[in-house]
């Protein structure tokens, strides 16, 4: 993967997908993603063991879907945020650390999510109701 130096002031301004994997030293997206990728729709990201972050800022408000694969600290350290209307998120984390989710009320689900999908989080035991009460589409 390349350093954030490296798209500093990079817009793309018609990518509306995104599949990031196996960066090991990825600790965040860029900041201001959503001004750099304003129709980015879809987003996946696989084994970025460091990932610990989502964008400053927030994500896009044309995301609708959102993957994350293997990516342990992002799952419990990260808020999520979007403007838009996420509809599907789907999270898949083998990790023994987080029993509940949304872990600690961290993750800040849109409510306009549809669909949420979550697999391999074998310590999981709570699936709080507080975090999901303003998800009356899900």
């Amino acid at each position: 993967m390349y350093h954030s130096q490296y798209i500093e002031g990079l817009s793309v301004p018609n990518l509306t997908s995104l599949y990031i994997s196996r960066c090991a030293n990825l600790k965040s997206l860029p900041c201001h993603l959503y001004k750099l990728l304003p129709k980015l729709e879809k987003v996946i990201i696989s084994n970025c063991l460091e990932m610990e972050t989502f964008p400053e800022g927030g994500m896009p408000p044309s995301l609708r879907l959102l993957y994350i694969r293997y990516c342990e600290k992002l799952l419990r350290s990260s808020s999520l945020t979007s403007k838009g209307m996420l509809i599907r998120l789907s999270i898949g984390v083998p990790c023994d650390g987080v029993d509940s989710f949304p872990n600690g009320g961290l993750m800040l689900l849109p409510p306009s999510l549809t669909s949420l999908e979550l697999w391999k989080i074998s310590s999981m035991h709570t699936l709080e109701c507080r975090g999901h009460l303003h998800l009356t589409s899900l």
